[in-house]
């Protein structure tokens, strides 16, 4: 089933970021009423889902951003208690990010918060996130392998 062509029309792109940006100041009020920000969720997230002991060099390859800039959240979060270093089991000369217990405490909280907006917009406008749904399927399936972001787009919508 192809939903893309349905949705489309033109403006649609110019739409669909405004939904976005909508989307997000929405998740950005509810990280603000836990104590996180959108940054600090991305980092929890990537290093609870890549597992143990990722390094600074490999986390800021996987988010696309500078290990400079990578660098001075890691300090803001390690002096938060929410990531810690540590020498690899591997290869002691490296230092790996881990997540501490009150990381791991945050990364429950933002599952709880997405999941109560998600029900929320659920109740709201299901047909909206089941077409979103099939939309992001369909954008998906036509990306080349390989390309920037695809691991971050590849999240279910519903």
């Amino acid at each position: 089933m192809s939903a893309l062509p349905a949705a489309a029309g033109p403006g649609w792109i110019s739409r669909w970021n405004l939904l976005a940006r909508q989307l997000r100041r929405l998740l950005a009020d509810r990280y603000a009423e836990v104590g996180l920000n959108e940054t600090r969720v991305v980092i929890l997230e990537a290093l609870r889902e890549g597992g143990p002991g990722a390094s600074q060099a490999d986390l800021a390859g996987d988010l696309q951003i500078s290990e400079s800039s990578l660098c001075v959240l890691v300090e803001r979060m390690r002096h938060e208690g929410l990531i810690q270093r540590e020498r690899s089991a591997l290869d002691r000369r490296k230092t790996v990010l881990q997540l501490t217990p009150l990381g791991m405490d945050r990364c429950r909280t933002v599952e709880t918060v997405h999941l109560r907006l998600e029900r929320q917009l659920q109740e709201q406008t299901p047909e909206l996130l089941t077409e979103l749904s099939e939309i992001q399927e369909e954008v998906i399936s036509h990306r080349p392998q390989g390309s920037p972001n695809s691991a971050c787009c590849e999240r279910s919508v519903a």
